[in-house]
């Protein structure tokens, strides 16, 4: 029995001793891993393979690592860089690759000071104590495709600029993030098809100017895009539904254009003490209370060609100085457009349509505009009762707001406007429903398409803005190839610019404005075109000869 006691304790000590020796274990180094400036491994035992320029992970490393040296590539081939709450998880100087790491509970995921031209993509970085993503100092570096989750703080950049940050996802899972991406004093930076979600800020634009937010998805964040202090950037195709969609604070010449902003918690577009802003071609749709807010004295702002309906409170509400509101849709609102005390404000070529109350002025006294003069025109009011004897397309009565606040002339049907080929603007009043407009230069020619826009409608008409310079006099109008019910080719001229007006029959119909003039000069460049096109062909014979 002694024997066998004794054989079990010599086991169980040879065990302790060499059995170590054949199970891997994880490299926890007492300090920084470096890569040294001379290629080297420090310390040799990291398990980190180098081969040139190329250091790759072997094992999971836990601790962070100083990249003293320029132009590598590390690949983590799926590995963690794990760190203890404290430090960073990568520090790089420049041209450096980090690819396909996961980078798990360190303060900062990767650092780059002063540092640029580096590549940074396909790694998952989780559990940062402060920021997944530090930047500082730091310009022409790229971050792309990586995956941020549940770091206190995202992407930030300060004093950097010309940076790309391309499909990244910066998202949170149970408690909200800091930020997504926030830059501070940088500028010339582009972050396009990120998704982000779950954070206080999605992106957070500080005292930065010049950069383009492009086609993000934004999403169940505080503040969709908030800007501040900030100037000349571009936010463009971005989705954004959150609690606020976007929100400018004394922010001036920001272009907001072309973006989706749907049933936002709050208001769609925020803007607070900013100025000589943009908003542009924007949907604005669903939002709980306000698709568009001009607060806090904000002047000199332009709202145009925005999609402005089904808001919960107010379709646009001015607040502020000398804004200019043109050609939006303002449709299905509880109101369509509240106006507060402030003055100068312009409103003209919206289409107001089937709002619960189209507008709301508060404490508004004489000095806000509701048209712009004959005769480009004011509003379309859905229910505004006045007819058009004189067949301008301008109502013959006011529509009145209140005592202060008309419409000297509003429109008796919806305002389209579309650009040519050769820069100059067409714009088009019809009660018709507008389907397409085509301009074809060669021969001067605008051809219009047209439908019922009810089912009752039988007649329509257009009245057409012509500027001299895009089609000569005299022009004619063909319906269907046949002379319009009526037509007024001398409705006004203002010296750059000729309006006429005509009606036709409904259905559907083709409209056709030719400028006689240039169909001569068409035929002309035809019979010249195919003389020099004979030319050709016998000069391509001649050459086929001679080789």
């Amino acid at each position: 029995m002694s024997r066998l006691i004794l054989w079990i304790v010599l086991t169980v000590v040879a065990l302790s001793v060499f059995l170590p020796l054949f199970v891997p274990t994880n490299v926890k180094a007492s300090g920084p891993i470096y890569i040294r400036e001379d290629g080297s491994v420090d310390p040799d035992t990291a398990p980190i393979a180098w081969n040139g320029s190329i250091y790759t992970f072997v094992d999971n490393v836990y601790n962070g690592i100083v990249v003293e040296k320029d132009s590598v590539v590390i690949d983590g081939n799926g590995y963690i860089l794990q760190g203890n709450g404290s430090g960073f998880g990568l520090n790089v100087g420049n041209n450096v690759t980090l690819k396909n790491i996961n980078i798990v509970d360190f303060a900062i995921g990767i650092w780059l000071n002063s540092s640029s031209g580096n590549l940074i993509f396909g790694n998952n970085i989780t559990s940062a104590g402060e920021y997944g993503l530090y930047l500082e100092n730091s310009c022409n570096n790229s971050i792309y495709g990586n995956n941020l989750e549940n770091n206190f703080k995202g992407i930030r950049i300060v004093y950097g600029g010309n940076n790309t940050i391309i499909k990244n996802a910066v998202r949170a899972e149970a408690v909200y993030n800091d930020y997504g991406i926030r830059m501070d004093y940088s500028g010339d930076n582009f972050v396009s098809e990120n998704i982000v979600e779950y954070n206080d800020e999605g992106i957070w634009l500080a005292n930065s100017s010049n950069n383009i937010v492009f086609r993000n998805d934004i999403r169940s964040n505080y503040y969709g895009i908030i800007v501040t202090n900030s100037s000349t950037n571009v936010i463009s195709g971005n989705n954004i539904t959150n609690d606020e969609g976007i929100r400018l604070r004394f922010s001036s010449r920001n272009s907001i254009y072309g973006n989706n902003m749907t049933a936002n918690g709050n208001n769609g577009i925020w803007l607070f003490y900013s100025s000589n802003n943009t908003i542009q071609k924007n949907n604005i749709v669903a939002n709980r209370l306000r698709g568009v807010w001009l607060s806090g004295t904000s002047s000199n702002n332009v709202l145009y060609e925005n999609i402005v309906a089904d808001n919960g409170d107010v379709g646009i509400l001015v607040g502020g100085w000398n804004n200019t509101v043109f050609r939006n849709s303002i449709t299905n609102n509880t109101i369509g457009i509240e106006l507060s005390m402030y003055l100068g404000n312009r409103f003209y070529h919206n289409s107001v349509v089937n709002n619960t109350q189209q507008v709301h002025v508060i404490s508004s006294g004489p000095g806000n505009f509701w048209d712009n003069g004959y005769p480009t025109g004011g509003n379309y009011w859905s229910d505004h009762v006045g007819g058009d004897l004189n067949q301008n397309g301008i109502g013959d009565s006011w529509y009145e707001i209140n005592q202060d606040n008309i419409d000297y002339y509003p429109l008796m049907g919806l305002f389209y406007s579309f650009n040519t080929s050769v820069v100059y603007s067409v714009s088009i009043i019809s009660n018709s429903t507008i389907e397409t407009v085509e301009y074809f230069e060669w021969n001067s020619t605008i051809k219009i398409i047209v439908s019922n826009s009810s089912t009752t409608q039988r007649f329509g008409f257009c009245r057409v803005r012509i500027p001299h310079d895009l089609m000569s006099e005299p022009h004619t109008v063909k319906v269907d190839g046949a002379i319009p019910i009526f037509c007024n080719y001398t409705l006004h001229d203002d010296g750059e610019n000729r309006w006429i007006y005509f009606v036709y029959e409904h259905p559907k119909r083709a409209l056709i404005i030719v400028s006689e003039f240039p169909s001569i000069l068409a035929s002309l460049f035809l019979i010249v075109g195919t003389l020099l096109t004979t030319i050709f062909r016998r000069k391509r014979q001649k050459s086929r000869i001679c080789m």
